[in-house]
């Protein structure tokens, strides 16, 4: 809260009015008139040592008040519970399941962790409709400064590593299980892992199968 002109709040100010300033980049409360001095006082200030203040509190680690701000007496604890917000996963999960922390308080951070099933990894996750697949970084999302609820869907699919095959003269590979179907140019195919995959020379125009190379 930044406090200009003439104005003079009560912010806080008693036992029965009093708030939570916390989760601020700079100033708690700021005034920016030294002639006017705000009442600040029974107030917590996100730490049970109080407010950053220069010259009352220097010792302070709560968010900073600055001068010209009275922030006697302050609360050494919550007099007003934080609120509290939700993260829920949309179920039902196929092939692997997502964690989340919750609830969490307002302003704070929470992580939703990916576990895929053995074979599988996470192919799409939406927090509140939107993805963010992207922001994935060792199968934990971390949603930031809390301000709403939040409801997650992810989805999974089968890990698969392909197989090319290249031909070299007058052929065909096909392979069991089906997917490769080359004759005369390169193809690939993928396979699930752990897939025995099975290659198939067979010869056109009269010419013979001669070898196999690659890894």
């Amino acid at each position: 809260m930044q406090c200009v002109g003439s104005a003079n709040p009560l912010i806080g100010g008693s036992a029965g009015n009093s708030n939570i300033i916390f989760q601020n980049s700079s100033y708690g409360v700021q005034n920016s008139s030294p002639g006017i001095t705000v009442n600040a006082g029974y107030n917590w200030w996100g730490s049970a040592d109080g407010p950053f203040h220069a010259t009352l509190n220097p010792t302070g680690t709560g968010n900073a008040a600055s001068g010209a701000v009275s922030i006697t007496p302050y609360l050494s604890a919550r007099a007003v519970p934080v609120p509290t917000l939700t993260v829920s996963v949309v179920e039902p999960l196929t092939n692997g399941a997502i964690t989340c922390t919750s609830p969490v308080d307002y302003y704070t951070s929470a992580t939703c962790i990916s576990a895929p099933s053995f074979g599988y990894h996470l192919a799409s996750l939406s927090d509140n409709g939107v993805s963010r697949l992207d922001a994935v970084v060792n199968r934990i999302d971390t949603i930031p400064d809390m301000r709403d609820h939040h409801r997650i869907s992810a989805g999974f699919a089968i890990d698969t590593f392909s197989v090319t095959t290249t031909i070299s003269g007058v052929g065909q590979v096909t392979s069991n299980p089906p997917g490769l179907n080359c004759a005369g140019v390169a193809c690939s195919a993928g396979y699930r892992v752990g897939a025995r995959v099975t290659l198939l020379p067979a010869s056109l125009n009269g010419s013979a199968f001669s070898s196999w190379s690659g890894d």
